[in-house]
């Protein structure tokens, strides 16, 4: 499924790791890539999925997926790590199950912050943390970002903030969003409302090289875009 299979760069062992989507059915498996070809590195794990939601612990050197859908098992609420060689579950108590979240590693606290979400009838605007062995559920400020799904989260290394722009709004008006938030620990912060249109399903990452994030791509009113943009300060 092209909007929904998730990848991540892993540094420490130079790979970038895909798992899950949809095909004629729901995928389970695990490849990395290494510059120059894929390899199958795992059939067992999690169960299959698709709209789940990954991040890399830089710290513990591992993969922490949480989350999904499939047609069996509905919305999961499951929560695994990935060490380079295998899967294994952690936590069964944390978010309830939600597809469509957003998780990004915030490096200067050495936890994984998770964002918004949808349970198929609803968005949500909450927070979570992972810290390596549990979930904890941080306070949804009245003035933090409106509920979502369909979002794009990454961390800001040189800043040491994660970054989160867009999503659509699950609400009475049913819209893409065009907001950009940071969170740096202990809240969010509303950083820009003018940027790229409007949108949800883009994708996002970090230049280290650069020290910016860059946007490419999405969905603005239901039509696909090309457009690639910079946010960050580059310095």
């Amino acid at each position: 499924d092209y909007f929904v299979v998730t990848s991540l760069r892993v540094t420490a062992r130079e790979q970038v790791v895909l798992f899950g989507g949809f095909d004629v059915d729901w995928r389970g498996d695990t490849w990395t890539w290494n510059g120059s070809g894929w390899t199958l590195a795992a059939e067992v794990g999690p169960p299959g999925r698709q709209h789940h939601a990954m991040a890399y612990d830089v710290a513990r050197q591992k993969i922490v997926m949480y989350g999904g859908f499939s047609n069996q098992q509905g919305r999961l609420h499951d929560t695994w790590e990935w060490d380079g060689a295998s899967w294994t579950r952690q936590a069964t108590v944390g978010p309830p199950g939600h597809e469509y979240a957003a998780m990004a590693y915030d490096g200067a606290r050495g936890k994984i912050v998770l964002l918004g979400g949808s349970d198929g009838a609803s968005a949500f605007g909450d927070t979570w943390e992972w810290d390596g062995s549990a979930w904890t559920q941080l306070p949804t400020p009245a003035n933090g970002p409106a509920a979502r799904q369909w979002h794009a989260m990454v961390a800001d290394e040189h800043r040491d903030r994660v970054v989160m722009f867009g999503g659509f709004s699950w609400t009475d008006d049913q819209r893409g969003m065009q907001d950009t938030w940071e969170w740096d620990g202990t809240g969010w912060t509303q950083t820009a409302t003018a940027g790229p249109s409007a949108r949800w399903w883009h994708s996002m990452a970090y230049d280290t090289s650069n020290k910016t994030v860059v946007l490419y791509a999405g969905y603005a009113d239901g039509t696909p875009t090309t457009d690639t943009w910079v946010y960050g300060f580059g310095k």
